[in-house]
């Protein structure tokens, strides 16, 4: 909706996606939303509309600003730390996935919420780490599983050493690669 006229309604919509981490950019591109010219206009025109906004952008938390829901999507669910959110996370690690996986599945926060959930809440950190164990043991297994079950010939040894390296690579990454600090790799 490239220019429209401003209404309460509108300006509660706005603030409730700054608030929810959504950037200018990312509220304008809706199309039920004015571009971003009218918005900087509005602000222009309305300080308070302005002071709104910006108190919206303010009480967003840093990790949530980066946008994930695209144009006519509806608002991302709030990022509320609970229980089954956890449950959630560490069925995704036990099927394989990594953090960076699993924050880009729907409804499941930003990669930067997770490591701070897990600094914040160590039942989390405990239920991931344990989680994080088992798939690793899972891993190892399929490469010990592998190598056990190859018939000999040339062609399965070099396919079964692909799917060997490919399993060990994964391994790597996932105990590795996109740790924060404070957390052991383990």
């Amino acid at each position: 909706m490239p220019r429209c006229k401003y209404t309460p309604e509108l300006e509660a919509a706005i603030c409730r996606l700054a608030r929810a981490g959504d950037t200018l950019t990312a509220i304008a591109a809706r199309p039920e939303l004015p571009d971003r010219a009218t918005l900087y206009r509005w602000m222009k025109r309305r300080p308070d509309f302005a002071e709104r906004y910006e108190e919206a952008c303010a009480g967003r938390s840093r990790v949530l600003r980066r946008h994930r829901s695209h144009p006519g999507e509806s608002p991302l669910p709030a990022l509320v730390y609970s229980a089954a959110t956890v449950e959630l996370i560490c069925s995704h690690l036990l099927a394989g996935y990594g953090m960076s996986d699993i924050a880009r599945m729907p409804g499941m926060p930003p990669r930067p919420t997770l490591w701070l959930w897990l600094r914040r809440h160590p039942e989390f950190r405990h239920q991931y780490e344990a989680a994080c164990q088992v798939r690793d043991e899972v891993l190892a297994d399929e490469v010990l599983a592998i190598a056990d079950n190859c018939p000999g010939d040339v062609v399965s040894v070099a396919a079964a050493r692909l799917q060997m390296a490919v399993r060990r690579w994964r391994l790597g990454t996932l105990t590795l690669v996109g740790r924060p600090a404070g957390l052991d790799a383990g």
